[in-house]
């Protein structure tokens, strides 16, 4: 029985030191397997000095896989050795640990040497193995010098990058901006809510996002970053192009102290003069086209142009111009102006216009528009209610009138001659009921309503 206890102690403590062992070698092989991260000290500069005192900023980078970094299987130190004895041994020179990092926030790293004292100085940044604390994976060291006459340079210039989702948007849609910066505290960006303001400036983080205002035109935003000391690095930019709408004329209209309506379709004497008005949305400029006086850019989008000496009939056409995102031009649909010469005999620009006497009930031998089509029914509306419906009422009146008078006492001509102006009353009626719908209608959809009628 001893015998068989004694066996099986031997067996076990075997097993038992062969485990522990085995669990040693195959936890650093484990924890092995996954590579190190790569450090780097980006700030402040190697070289760089300071006055005694100082409290200075120290910034590292890790690249690479740093997965078991994150989970505590990583951590780094910051060493600082005199600089003769570290350029003497390396690897030997005693050092002074002043900052643990466990940080396992976004990168980069950051620790601060308080009250550093006056000397050059190795300053080392090691990735150490957090299980074994003598295992160091990655170095990187810069050399500083605190002395009077240091100037204080705590860091570079940080630098940032700016991207835009999507790069290009619709009109007036906004696009998501972000960023990243190294070395900063914090950061500016310009022209992100009012459409493209110079003036438009707003902080940020270091790292983050944001979503623009509404875009109505081409915008670069533009970002800067500052580390603690206030010193900028280089801005970054990135532009958003907007896909503008096609342009859209409001009005486009004349008028004439020898005319007594205004619209798209006027009729003045011999030798008076004429002012065009016109508004529009989404443009960067319009073009007069037809007579030679009007023919050219107007860079005003909306506004007013008097022509003088008018002798002839003419024909004006204004067409508005944008800019699209792949900066091919969109045009809004032309809009024409006629102006009629009273004794006119000839047309403009070779066309025929008819000679002097009343309007034309069509207003245009080609190229007809839009324009010319509002025309026609304004002629066909005058046609109706002055020269159609107001004779023929009063024929009916006098009519009407004459049976009453030579009724001779007869009660059905009394009676037919009342039905009579009754129903050229109610006639008379819906023709100015039809005609004050057309015009408010019409009123709506943002026609001159000059035109209609009267």
């Amino acid at each position: 029985m001893p015998r068989k206890i004694f066996r099986i102690s031997i067996t076990l403590s075997v097993i038992f030191i062969f485990g522990f062992f085995s669990f040693s070698a195959g936890g650093e092989r484990a924890f092995a397997q996954t590579p190190p991260p790569a450090i780097a000290v980006t700030s402040p500069a190697d070289g760089a000095s300071f006055k005694p005192g100082s409290n200075i900023e120290f910034i590292v980078t890790l690249s690479g896989d740093y997965s078991s970094y994150e989970s505590g299987g990583y951590k780094i130190n910051f060493t600082m050795a005199d600089k003769s004895e570290f350029d003497a041994h390396p690897n030997t020179a005693p050092r002074t640990v002043f900052c643990t990092s466990y940080s396992k926030s976004a990168f980069p790293n950051v620790c601060f040497l308080n009250n550093a004292p006056a000397g050059q100085y190795a300053i080392n940044a090691v990735v150490r193995d957090n299980i074994n604390d003598n295992y160091i994976t990655n170095s990187s060291f810069i050399y500083i010098n605190v002395s009077a006459n240091g100037n204080n340079s705590i860091s570079l210039k940080p630098t940032v990058s700016i991207y835009a989702d999507p790069k290009i948007v619709d009109y007036k849609k906004s696009s998501n901006i972000t960023w990243n910066s190294i070395g900063a505290v914090g950061c500016h960006a310009t022209n992100l809510y009012s459409e493209g303001s110079e003036s438009d400036v707003d902080a940020f983080s270091p790292l983050g996002g944001v979503e623009t205002g509404p875009l109505k035109k081409d915008t670069i935003i533009t970002i800067f970053c500052k580390n603690k000391t206030g010193v900028a690095g280089d801005p970054s930019s990135v532009t958003v192009k907007v896909n503008s709408l096609a342009p859209v004329i409001t009005k486009f209209s004349a008028s004439s102290p020898s005319s007594k309506t205004s619209g798209s379709s006027i009729k003045v004497t011999s030798g008076s003069s004429v002012t065009l008005s016109w508004a529009s949305t989404g443009a960067l400029y319009c073009r007069g086209e037809g007579d030679k006086a009007w023919t050219g850019t107007k860079q005003d989008t909306s506004g007013s142009e008097t022509l003088n000496d008018i002798t002839e009939d003419k024909s004006y056409a204004l067409v508005c111009v944008n800019q699209a995102a792949d900066l091919s031009t969109q045009e809004s649909p032309a809009k024409y102006i006629t102006v009629t010469v009273s004794g006119s005999g000839g047309g403009n620009d070779g066309k025929k216009s008819g000679t002097s006497g009343p309007t034309r009930l069509v207003p245009c031998t080609d190229k007809c528009g839009w324009n010319d089509f509002i025309t026609l029914v304004n002629n066909v509306i005058n046609f109706i209610l002055i020269d159609l419906a107001v004779p023929f009422a009063a024929i009916m009146f006098a009519y009407a009138g004459g049976l009453l008078m030579f009724s001779g006492g007869e009660v059905s001509k009394r009676e037919q001659a009342k039905k009579i102006i009754i129903n050229v009353a109610i006639g008379l009626a819906v023709i100015a009921g039809a005609w004050i719908i057309v015009h408010t209608v019409f009123s709506i959809l943002g026609y001159d309503a000059s035109w209609i009628g009267f």
